[in-house]
């Protein structure tokens, strides 16, 4: 028997298979790298392509926020153009209204528009534009309804002080009694809880005869006398309208007075002379006066 050799070229097959499988190896890894390298780009791609995406929808938001502020802004000066005009539709409304009322009310009190008189006729209504003029037209009869409106000018004339001049006013003499505010000693409720400023100033201006009616307060009374005054309306508390003479009835008092008096307690009137007792008298043991 002899041996057998192997066959070269049979062997040679299993000699080159390590290397070409070395080689398949070597493709198949340059393939997957390939395939990662091609993959590689397919991912950032992809993420490039979600982040854009996503901005843009970012942006969509923004400009639908934009749009929506922009939409709110135009509905509030829509809505304030809408409430201005309902405001100015109501003045007109409340004008037309009262405009209706005083109609109503001229029509109830039988009053009936003038005719404009010409302006001849304005002219010659006075002689002059001055006390000269007034009093003609007065003394001609041709004046019936005179109103008198008086402030502090007729009673200071008497000599009575006036209220707001610093050092000889009223309200200076009374600061010593540390009112809040010099119109706080014409208020009740300060009268309740400290009348002596009160009673001070009552013991200056009562009408006892310290002061006396002047030329102004009887000309009045001469008005009511002739049938022509209508109504004295007077800002001054002394009473020297009526002490002149002048009606209570054909005097409206717009601060009040001293002739009549009425219990804060009771309502009940008090007589003036009652008053005049009390002012005058030495406080009680309370610090306020007794009637």
């Amino acid at each position: 028997g002899g041996m057998t050799m192997p066959n070269a070229e049979a062997e040679e097959p299993r000699g080159k298979a390590p290397a070409e499988q070395e080689e398949a190896r070597g493709s198949e890894s340059e393939g997957d790298g390939a395939r990662e390298s091609a993959s590689a780009p397919a991912g950032r791609g992809g993420e490039d392509e979600a982040a854009s995406s996503e901005h843009d929808e970012a942006r969509g938001t923004t400009s639908e926020q934009a749009g929506a502020a922009e939409s709110d802004a135009s509905d509030t000066e829509s809505d304030e153009e809408e409430q201005e005009e309902e405001e100015e539709e109501e003045e007109e409304d409340d004008d037309a209204n009262f405009q209706e009322f005083l109609l109503s009310m001229m029509g109830k009190l039988n009053i009936r528009k003038a005719e404009q008189p010409a302006s001849s006729e304005l002219s010659s209504v006075l002689n002059s534009f001055d006390l000269e003029g007034v009093a003609d037209y007065i003394q001609k009869g041709r004046c019936k309804n005179v109103i008198v409106m008086a402030g502090a000018g007729i009673s200071v004339s008497a000599g009575i002080p006036d209220f707001r001049t610093p050092g000889s006013g009223l309200y200076s003499k009374l600061q010593q009694y540390g009112l809040p505010h010099p119109e706080a000693i014409f208020e009740l409720d300060f009268f309740k809880n400290n009348p002596a400023p009160f009673y001070t100033l009552a013991q200056e201006l009562f009408p006892s005869g310290k002061y006396q009616p002047t030329a102004a307060h009887y000309f009045i009374k001469l008005l009511h006398e002739k049938g022509i005054l209508l109504r004295c309306f007077t800002q001054n508390i002394d009473s020297l309208e009526t002490q002149a003479g002048l009606p209570h009835d054909k005097l409206v008092a717009a601060h009040g007075n001293f002739d009549s008096a009425t219990c804060i307690d009771t309502g009940k009137k008090v007589p003036i002379g009652d008053v005049e007792r009390a002012i005058f008298s030495d406080e009680d043991e309370c610090g306020s006066k007794t009637l």
